[in-house]
């Protein structure tokens, strides 16, 4: 998912749909990774 606007945004993501696993996402600003976290899907 791309937020091309400037400042505060918020992405919730629904995860009915996903399967049962370890899903990693990442945050990157400016072409700079800033942080990669993990969830969990049961």
């Amino acid at each position: 998912m791309i937020i091309e606007e400037r400042g505060e945004s918020k992405l919730t993501v629904y995860g009915e749909n996903l399967k049962t696993g370890v899903y990693t996402y990442s945050l990157i600003v400016d072409s700079k990774l800033i942080a990669t976290k993990k969830m969990v899907k049961q």
